[in-house]
């Protein structure tokens, strides 16, 4: 058992020293504060939605010390399930939820298991616009009260409402529901899928029945994975969070199973070839060709980001030129004229021409 107060916590290894790749800085320990008086247990506190993820908010200042205030990120109009043990034996013990002074919940414990659980809906407070600053966000002061043995504890953190993206079809804007989230990390190698390191939520969401989604992370760097059938997939560039939310709104382009009428490829150097001479209805492939990563960008097409071999499909319906560059170097840009066949200079620019091989 360990004692009373704040205990710290590692792993010798006989072997070569082994580094954190997410905090060299850390020690590569772990600080777990024991306190005997308390008369729930803040490390079981988790919370459920509507849609049935669970995920551990930070813990009533535990996580960084019994003075710190820690801020939850909930999403507004979500209806939550919040659950906590006890660690005292009281059979008449009291817990409520407050928020910003109004009882949002109590919970109880009826199977008498040690599980106290109740419900609440979030809602962020209305701002009297008659004030002389505003604030960038409403933040709400969470409080939970403990009646124990005759005493009275409470424990005390903050909510603001969670940042939301919204996951949207390009070409008729409405909200795909259903649509796969993935929220990648910078893990000093590549991107990866978070961890608990991160997030006490999932690495992957479902978007609701409105494409909306968001995660509650640690500050750091980001990208986010998008994944919907009927669509290509979407990866997002870097996202630099540093107040706790990750969304972006983003536009998926529809599958394309027709073969293209025309290929670029994405090199170092730019677009090959450069110009596409295309007609109504035909299908422009973009490829990388290269290691690093590229884009195409413009005001009809978003492909994301793409590695080596990934590619990108559109179908071009109206006449006229359309221009577009690549999002990880903007000097780097194409066009693609679409005119009728008779129209002169019908050929791309540049494009080779393979024929076959006979064989005797």
């Amino acid at each position: 058992n360990l004692p009373e107060g704040r205990n710290l916590i590692w792993i010798d290894y006989p072997g070569s020293a082994v580094v954190s790749p997410r905090d060299a800085a850390s020690g590569q320990a772990v600080r777990l504060a024991v306190d005997t008086g308390l008369p729930v247990d803040p490390i079981t506190l988790l919370l459920t939605n509507s849609q049935g993820r669970s995920y551990h908010p930070n813990t009533f200042g535990w996580s960084r010390g019994a003075d710190s205030v820690d801020r939850w990120r909930l999403r507004s109009g979500e209806t939550y399930e919040i659950s906590i043990y006890t660690c005292v034996d009281d059979p008449n013990l009291l817990a409520r939820l407050f928020m910003n002074n109004e009882l949002l919940s109590t919970l109880r414990d009826d199977d008498g298991d040690g599980l106290y659980t109740g419900s609440f809906t979030y809602t962020v407070p209305e701002v009297n616009a008659a004030s002389t600053a505003v604030a960038a966000e409403t933040v709400s002061q969470l409080r939970l009260v403990v009646d124990a043995n005759g005493t009275e504890q409470s424990f005390d953190a903050e909510v603001a409402a969670l940042t939301q993206g919204a996951v949207r079809d390009a070409a008729s804007g409405q909200p795909v529901a259903g649509a796969s989230v993935t929220a990648l990390v910078n893990n000093g190698v590549n991107f990866g899928a978070i961890t608990t390191v991160e997030s006490s939520e999932p690495a992957a969401q479902i978007t609701g029945a409105d494409g909306t989604y968001g995660f509650t992370v640690a500050d750091g760097t980001y990208r986010l994975a998008v994944m919907h059938s009927g669509y290509q997939p979407y990866r997002t560039g870097n996202i630099v969070v540093d107040s706790g939310s990750l969304a972006a709104d983003i536009n998926l382009s529809s599958a394309i199973a027709d073969v293209a009428s025309h290929i670029v490829h994405i090199t170092a150097n730019g677009f090959a070839p450069s110009v596409v001479n295309a007609q109504p209805g035909d299908v422009i492939l973009w490829v990388n060709s290269d290691l690093a990563e590229h884009t195409v960008n413009g005001a009809s097409w978003d492909s994301g980001l793409l590695a080596l071999g990934e590619s990108y499909k559109a179908r071009v319906t109206d006449k006229g030129t359309f221009a577009y560059a690549d999002g990880q170097n903007s000097l780097l840009t194409g066009a693609v004229v679409v005119a009728d066949a008779e129209t002169p200079g019908g050929s791309d620019e540049g494009q080779p021409v393979y024929l076959p091989l006979i064989r005797k």
